[in-house]
């Protein structure tokens, strides 16, 4: 189970890597690279120790694994819309509504994610409506359907400044892999069809139907339950 939520973690987190390797010079990358693996392997043990299985997530854990992504003492700078510098420090949710994201449905508009005192009620229901889905699901089919709708509502609250994608993605593979089910690679599908996967995932949300990602997971992802 360990080397599969490795291997999921590595998955939403190579991108990244990629990108510092590629700003670094090349007789640094040996270096960067023991370095990311071993928060791989970190973040892999943080998920076994902190979430044991159906029922037993916490918004706790959520906000701690973001926390553990990023290094000790990390804040990041952001100029509010009204140019105010606020800081945003990993764990903690969002406190300005600065998250947007193109609208796959309607070509030229943006989809406005929730607003930041909406954040830690919606967070609470949505851990609560999957630990009991969870709880209730006795097949493969129910349990992702129940891991995926906490997936999509994830994204749709978006809780945090930076880096809501990478924990979705972690979040939905533990989740998977906990329930004895295939991990979703969702940055894997993302690389291959970005617009594929977000429009797949904006046509779930508007008509509640998972038709949609079914069809890029079956398309594009490595393996899903029958």
């Amino acid at each position: 189970m360990r080397n599969l939520i490795l291997s999921a973690i590595q998955d939403a987190f190579r991108p990244y890597l990629a990108q510092v390797l590629a700003q670094n010079p090349e007789a640094q990358h040996a270096y960067l690279q023991s370095q990311f693996a071993a928060h791989m392997a970190f973040l892999a043990d943080f998920c076994l120790a902190g979430y044991s299985g159906a029922g037993s997530l916490t918004t706790d854990f959520i906000r701690g694994l973001h926390r553990a992504m990023f290094p000790p003492d990390y804040r990041q700078e952001v100029i509010t819309r009204d140019g105010q510098k606020i800081w945003m420090l990993p764990g903690e949710y969002k406190s300005i509504s600065n998250n947007v994201c193109e609208s796959y449905l309607q070509p030229g508009k943006t989809v406005v994610f929730l607003a930041p005192e909406q954040v830690p009620s919606a967070m609470a229901q949505a851990v609560n409506t999957l630990n009991v889905a969870l709880l209730a699901a006795n097949d493969a089919r129910r349990k992702q359907d129940a891991i995926l709708w906490f997936a999509l509502g994830f994204s749709a609250i978006h809780p945090f400044v930076d880096a809501n994608g990478r924990t979705a993605c972690i979040l939905a593979d533990l989740l998977a892999i906990r329930e004895g089910l295939p991990p979703f690679y969702f940055h894997s599908i993302k690389t291959k069809d970005q617009p594929a996967l977000y429009r797949a995932v904006q046509l779930a949300q508007r008509d509640r139907d998972l038709t949609p990602v079914r069809e890029v997971l079956a398309q594009l992802g490595e393996r899903t339950p029958r």
